[in-house]
Parts: structure tokens; sequence; C-alpha cells
């Protein structure tokens, strides 16, 4: 069971008796949400890469959708590029 679980499983008891294998989950759900915000502030270069092929697809198919409706692919491109500029 993954700390996600473990943490959602907690909700359902009502007893004082839980409260230390509780402590201990949230101490380890502490721990990986610091690992993934660590993560997240100092991206590797192959979640930079992945990011750049999104970004790719997103305007790949902005572009089609040009064809179809305008409006729809300008706004498009205007978040795509506004989020970039963030």
């Amino acid at each position: 069971m993954d700390i996600v679980e473990r943490l959602r499983s907690w909700l359902n008891y009502d007893s004082n008796d839980y409260i230390e294998p509780a402590i201990a989950d949230i101490g380890e759900a502490a721990d990986e949400i610091e690992r993934l915000r660590s993560r997240l502030e100092n991206p590797t270069e192959e979640m930079l890469e992945a990011g750049r092929a999104a970004n790719r697809l997103v305007a790949d198919n902005a572009l089609g959708l040009a064809c179809i409706a305008p409006d729809a692919a300008w706004r498009v491109m205007a978040n795509m590029i506004l989020s970039r500029s963030e």
C-alpha cells in the first residue's frame, strides 16, 4: 500500500490507539512531499526535455486547430506563451 492509501485509511479511524502509527505515516508523507518539491525546484535535464516535448505537442495541436477554430488556437498559443514567461 502506498503512502497516499495509508493516509486515506486513517480517515476511517476514531480511536486514539492509532495516533502513533498515523504520525509515522504523516512523517513519511512529509518526507515524500519534500522529495517531490526538491525535484520540481531542481528539475533534471530529462524533466526539462519532457516539458519541452509537451509544449511542442501543444503547439502542433494548436496550429492544426487554427485551420478549424482560429480563436481557440490563438487562445491556446497565448496561454502557452504566458505560462512560459511566468
